[in-house]
C-alpha cells in the first residue's frame, strides 16, 4: 500500500501549501483513490498534519479497517440516530 502513503503526503504538502486545514472527502472517485477501496457513502476527514479518519456505516467498519491503511475507521448508525463511535 506504499502508492497510497505516497498520495496522502502528495495531498498534506498540497494542503499545507494552500493552507488548508482539513478537508471532506465525499466523493466515490477521491476515496477510493486515496484509499484504494470503493464505497459509495463513505466519508474521509483529511488533515493537513494528522492521519485521516473515515465514516462508513457501522456494519463496514472493519471490512474498512481490513482493506484500508487507514487505522481511524468510525461506524455511523443511522437506524437509531447514534453518532458517531
Amino acid at each position: 500500500m506504499a502508492v497510497y502513503g505516497k498520495r496522502k503526503k502528495q495531498i498534506q504538502q498540497l494542503m499545507r501549501a494552500k493552507g488548508v486545514d482539513a478537508m471532506l472527502i465525499a466523493g466515490a472517485e477521491n476515496y477510493y483513490y486515496i484509499t484504494g477501496d470503493y464505497r459509495r457513502q463513505a466519508r474521509m476527514l483529511f488533515y493537513k498534519d494528522a492521519d485521516p479518519t473515515i465514516i462508513v456505516f457501522q456494519p463496514e467498519v472493519e471490512q474498512v479497517r481490513a482493506s484500508t491503511w487507514v487505522n481511524d475507521v468510525r461506524g455511523w448508525n443511522n437506524i437509531d440516530r447514534k453518532s458517531v463511535v
